[in-house]
């Protein structure tokens, strides 16, 4: 191409660039960090984004590229910006990319905003349960372990009842001299 481009009186200058010179990692990280900040993406970001997989060489690195676009891509707040992104990356993509891989792109194109709120509503259920059964998990060793002492303290006790000396309950119970005088006097 030319850098001036003249049709019927509608004058553009382009600019050529050339994918090996374009620093991809540094465009996914670019990106990745406006995105988490609020930020929008400019246009020219945006078109970065989708062809930044075929910045990289080798079908492995272009793969595990347009892997990480689609996760940029998907915090474009802009469901019409974000869904334009995800068609031209599986354009873009479409001559080294598996089927199983375009298909999960088209899969996040065809999902609506509804569909996507559903989701996210799932997986934060999933994650209160998970959350809910550790914490019983928890308040259950917690209460098991109180049931320890105070069944280990009942024998304790009982031993001091029976009129075995403090230094033997001490030494056969773990406890120390202390420890068995306070549980006598709770007696």
């Amino acid at each position: 191409t030319g850098p001036v481009l003249d049709i019927a009186g509608l004058r553009m200058s382009l600019l050529e660039v050339f994918l090996s010179e374009m620093d991809g990692e540094n465009i996914l990280r670019e990106a990745n960090r406006k995105l988490d900040n609020g930020e929008e993406l400019r246009d020219d970001e945006l078109l970065q984004q989708m062809i930044c997989p075929l910045t990289f060489q080798g079908k492995d690195a272009k793969v595990e590229a347009t892997h990480r676009v689609i996760l940029i891509a998907d915090k474009i707040k802009d469901e019409q910006t974000e869904r334009f992104v995800f068609q031209m990356l599986n354009v873009v993509t479409n001559k080294f990319i598996s089927e199983e891989d375009a298909r999960k792109i088209r899969e996040v194109i065809e999902m609506t905003k509804i569909d996507r709120i559903f989701e996210e509503e799932k997986q934060k259920a999933i994650a209160e349960k998970v959350a809910e059964k550790e914490a019983e998990k928890e308040k259950a060793l917690a209460d098991q372990n109180a049931k320890n002492k105070e069944e280990k303290e009942q024998c304790a006790r009982n031993m001091l009842k029976l009129g075995v000396p403090d230094e033997k309950v001490a030494l056969g119970m773990g406890y120390t001299i202390e420890q068995v005088r306070a549980i006598a006097a709770r007696a």
